[in-house]
């Protein structure tokens, strides 16, 4: 009987430890699920810090090469504005001085051709039109020449009026001596006298040479001084 319940008891502990047993098995297959698991938590943590990690340093060096083409673009854009200004500066500079220079260059024809014409009406006399030659010299004078002729007005009218012939004037060469201040350009011209009411153009005629001023008045040139250059 004795030894009946012995072994009733040892099979009691046994089954109790083997129960044990298996529940540690279980505990410690949970710890290392749990475990397994925390790691697993850790490595993708590690691994998603480490991508925006990357992503923060990838849109940072992004930003620095957006900041340096955009100071590098903006840079091109002030130099390529800066070229264009000064080429088009040059441009306004240059048409400029061609618009002065052509504005001159008119501005000396119509003062050599007006010179041109008052001295061929000083030089061509027609003793049966003294008012005419007078009417027209007064008409392209001006200051103090104007003030001069028309204090001798009526001596030069009956000096031409005793002419024994006409005589025409014709002017050989002329060109701008001295542009002077006050507006008036001196002009010398170079003309010949011939006598006769059928004078050829080919006769040598009588040298003259004069220097006049010319003087804008009205938009219209005129002499402002006449003298004999000897």
């Amino acid at each position: 009987m004795a030894e009946q319940n012995f072994s009733v008891t040892g099979s009691t502990r046994l089954a109790a430890a083997r129960k044990r047993a298996k529940g540690a098995r279980a505990a410690a297959e949970r710890a290392s699920a749990e475990a397994e698991k925390a790691l697993l938590a850790a490595e993708t943590v590690a691994a998603e810090g480490t991508e925006n990690a990357s992503s923060d340093a990838a849109e940072e060096r992004a930003a620095r090469g957006v900041h340096r083409r955009s100071r590098r673009d903006l840079a091109l854009m002030v130099t390529a504005a800066l070229v264009a200004a000064s080429a088009g500066a040059i441009s306004i500079v240059l048409a400029i001085n061609h618009h002065t220079k052509q504005a001159r260059a008119d501005e000396d024809v119509a003062i050599v051709q007006a010179a041109r014409e008052q001295v061929v009406n000083l030089l061509t006399i027609d003793k049966n039109d003294v008012t005419g030659y007078s009417d027209r010299v007064l008409a392209g004078s001006t200051g103090r020449w104007q003030e001069e002729f028309t204090a001798n007005k009526d001596a030069v009218m009956a000096a031409l009026t005793d002419a024994t012939q006409p005589t025409s004037g014709r002017v050989v060469e002329a060109g701008i001596e001295d542009r002077g201040e006050g507006g008036t350009t001196s002009v010398l011209v170079s003309a010949n006298t011939i006598a006769g009411s059928n004078a050829d153009e080919k006769q040598p005629g009588t040298a003259v040479r004069m220097r006049v001023g010319v003087t804008e008045v009205d938009g219209q040139w005129k002499l402002s001084k006449v003298e004999i250059v000897r």
